[in-house]
C-alpha cells in the first residue's frame, strides 16, 4: 500500500484581501447561567466549578440570565426564594450568587414567560390589559435582584422566542405588532433588547412588520436582539432540531446594536461528533461576528449533567467535568476578544470560503479551516513564537514554540499576531 497523499493549500498575499472591518466594535462573548435544572441535581461544588472555568479558564464577562414566572407567584408579590430544595430556584440563587463574587461582569436577562396570572395560559400570549403590570414586574425583579445578588441587569429582552408557538416549555407567544408597540409604550431603554426570535431571518422580519402595526422594532428596540439557530427537517436519529446557522447575513439593521443571544444544537449524540459541532460553532462565530458585525455572541448553557450539544460542559454524578472539543473552540474566540472592545477584521482570503480568520484589535487572530487537509498562512499573518494553539480532532489544545502558522486539516487555531 503506498503512502497517502496529503494535500497542503499555502495561502499567498496575492490572493488575499483585507476586509475594512466592522464599524461596531465587539464587547464580548457570553453564556447563558444555566442550566437550573442540571446544577440542582449535581453536588453543591458544580456551581463554584463551572463559573471559575466561565470567568478564569475562558475569560468570559458577558453572562445571560433568566426572569422566571415563580417570581411573581401572585399580584403585587415578587421573591426569588428557596424553598424545599433541591429545586431550580434554589439553583438560581446558588448561581447568582456565584458570579456575584467576580468583579467586571456585565448580565443581560431574557423572560420566556411573564407571571401566570397576566397569561391567557391556554394560548400563552400576554394580556393587553396586564402589560402594564408586566412593566411593573420586570423592574421590580431587576431591583430585586440587585438588592438580593448586588448584581445590575443591563439590559432586558421581554420575550424570548415570541413566534414560537410550538414550544413544549413555558413561553410566550407574542406577535411583531404586540411585542414592537408595547417596548415602545414602555418607552425604557432598559427594556430594550428584542425581538430575539430563534432564528436571524425572523428577528429581521419580526423588526421590519408594518402590516397593522403602529410602531416596527427597528423603531422601539434599542439593542436588536436575535437567535442563531438554522432549523432542522432531517429525519435522522439524533433529535437535531436546531442547529447552528451557516449562512453569512449582510447587516441590513442600520444604526442598532445586535447582540446574538443564544445558539447550540440539540444534538443528541454529541459525544460522538464534537469536533464536527465545534466547527459548525466557530463557522457560526465567524459569520455572526466577522460579517454580520454584531456586538455581542451568546451561547446556550453553560452546564448540563450529562453530554448535550446544548452545554459547554458536561458533568458527571461524581462531580467531575469533560470539557467538550466546543469548550475549547470557544476559548480561542474568548481569549481573542478578552480585554474590552474591539474592532473585528476578516483577515481570510476570498477565493477559499472553507477557510476563516478573524482578528480581533491589532494583536489577536481566530483561525477556522473547515478543509480536510493542511492550509499554510505564514505569508499572510505571523504568530507571536509560542503563542500558535490548535484545537483538532487529535487535540484539545497544542500550542506551538514557533512562528509558523499551519493549520491542520479540520482545526480551530488562534495566536498573538506578530506585528512588523
Amino acid at each position: 500500500m503506498g503512502t497517502p497523499i496529503q494535500f497542503i493549500v499555502v495561502l499567498l498575499c496575492s490572493v488575499y484581501t483585507m476586509s475594512d472591518g466592522c464599524d461596531e466594535l465587539f464587547e464580548g462573548f457570553g453564556v447563558h447561567l444555566g442550566a437550573m435544572g442540571h446544577f440542582s441535581q449535581s453536588l453543591p461544588s458544580m456551581v463554584q466549578q463551572v463559573f471559575d472555568k466561565t470567568y478564569n479558564d475562558l475569560e468570559i464577562r458577558y453572562y445571560r440570565t433568566s426572569y422566571e414566572s415563580k417570581f411573581s407567584p401572585s399580584r403585587d408579590v415578587y421573591e426569588i426564594k428557596c424553598e424545599s430544595p433541591p429545586n431550580t430556584i434554589c439553583s438560581y440563587i446558588d448561581i447568582h450568587h456565584e458570579i456575584a463574587k467576580y468583579p467586571d461582569i456585565h448580565v443581560m436577562a431574557s423572560i420566556w414567560s411573564p407571571p401566570l396570572y397576566m397569561k391567557n395560559n391556554e394560548l400563552s400570549t400576554l394580556l393587553v390589559s396586564e402589560e402594564l403590570n408586566y412593566y411593573y414586574y420586570i423592574k421590580n425583579i431587576t431591583n430585586l435582584i440587585k438588592d438580593q445578588f448586588n448584581i445590575t441587569i443591563e439590559r432586558v429582552s421581554p420575550v424570548n422566542e415570541p413566534e414560537n408557538v410550538f414550544a413544549t416549555w413555558e413561553h410566550t407567544s407574542m406577535t411583531p405588532q404586540q411585542l414592537c408597540r408595547m417596548v415602545h409604550d414602555f418607552n425604557d431603554p432598559h427594556i430594550s433588547v428584542c425581538p430575539e426570535n430563534s432564528y436571524f431571518w425572523i428577528s429581521e422580519a419580526y423588526s421590519n412588520t408594518t402590516e397593522n402595526a403602529t410602531v416596527t422594532c427597528l423603531e422601539s428596540c434599542e439593542i436588536f436582539g436575535t437567535h442563531a439557530y438554522a432549523l432542522h427537517l432531517g429525519d435522522d436519529d439524533d433529535n437535531l432540531l436546531a442547529y447552528y446557522d451557516q449562512v453569512k447575513y449582510a447587516r441590513k439593521v442600520p444604526n442598532v446594536p445586535i447582540w446574538q443571544t443564544e445558539v447550540s444544537s440539540t444534538w443528541g449524540r454529541s459525544s460522538e461528533r464534537q469536533m464536527e459541532e465545534a466547527l459548525d460553532m466557530s463557522v457560526n462565530i465567524a459569520n455572526f461576528v466577522g460579517h454580520t458585525c454584531i456586538q455581542r455572541y451568546y451561547l446556550w448553557l453553560a452546564y448540563t449533567l450529562y453530554s448535550s450539544g446544548e452545554s459547554l460542559m458536561w458533568g458527571h454524578d461524581d462531580g467531575s467535568l469533560t470539557l467538550p472539543k466546543k469548550y475549547f473552540a470557544y476559548k480561542h474566540f474568548t481569549h481573542a476578544a478578552a480585554g474590552g472592545t474591539k474592532r473585528v477584521t476578516k483577515c481570510a482570503p476570498d477565493n477559499i470560503p472553507q477557510v476563516q480568520c478573524l482578528k480581533f484589535g491589532e494583536n489577536n487572530a481566530v483561525f477556522v479551516n473547515t478543509l480536510d487537509f493542511v492550509v499554510h498562512w505564514d505569508n499572510i499573518i505571523s504568530c507571536t513564537p509560542g503563542s500558535f494553539c490548535c484545537t483538532s480532532e487529535a487535540s484539545d489544545w497544542t500550542c506551538s514554540n514557533t512562528n509558523s502558522t499551519e493549520l491542520n486539516p479540520l482545526s480551530i487555531c488562534s495566536c498573538i499576531v506578530q506585528n512588523n
